[in-house]
């Protein structure tokens, strides 16, 4: 074991050196376009942005909310040139996150976060084009403690996969879970081991 450990400790450092030696020639290229600042407000972070069929932009992220105690998810949509159109949070009684948007058809996104509490449930959101809500699920299967990210997205099935936090990192890929997800309903379709 301590043998695999090491030849994939000295795998990743040789392909870290490569990455550094011929990455480093295309970021001294690399020029900046232009930058934009969306907030003043330091309790406010960026976590995904994606391009929409208009060529407009959503950009997500994550606030304090007014009461200083819990985070709020905020969403905002962009013209072509990056000029706001609208911005709008969603937050409850507990802290909510989200950190990944996907588009699952020509007029919705879905927003995948969590939803914090003693027992923490995986958290999505399905909104149209305008952040309007067209339906909301919080899910905690196929047991306590399991958090899912996306993974893929196949006709109206969003795959998600779930690992629980387990304080060995090894167990991390023994509690692997795969959870299907209807995206026109929210509805839960099938879980796998």
């Amino acid at each position: 074991m301590g043998n695999k450990i090491n030849l994939h400790k000295k795998c990743i450092g040789i392909a870290m050196f490569l990455l550094l030696v011929f990455g480093m020639n295309k970021c001294l290229k690399a020029q900046q376009l232009f930058q934009k600042e969306y907030s003043s407000n330091t309790n406010e972070y960026g976590k995904d942005l994606i391009r929409f069929n208009d060529s407009s932009y959503f950009f997500l992220g994550s606030k304090i909310s007014s009461s200083g105690l819990l985070t709020e998810i905020l969403l905002f949509k962009t013209d072509t040139n990056f000029a706001v159109q609208w911005s709008k949070s969603f937050g409850d009684s507990l802290s909510n996150s989200a950190n990944k948007i996907v588009k699952v058809s020509d007029t919705s996104i879905i927003l995948i976060g969590s939803k914090s509490s003693i027992d923490g449930f995986t958290l999505l959101l399905c909104l149209n084009q305008d952040g309007d809500s067209i339906w909301s699920k919080a899910y905690n299967l196929p047991s306590k403690g399991f958090n899912f990210r996306y993974l893929d997205l196949y006709n109206d099935t969003l795959i998600l996969y779930g690992t629980s936090a387990s304080p060995n990192l090894l167990d991390i890929y023994s509690s692997g879970v795969l959870l299907a997800i209807d995206t026109k309903t929210g509805n839960q379709l099938w879980t796998k081991k």
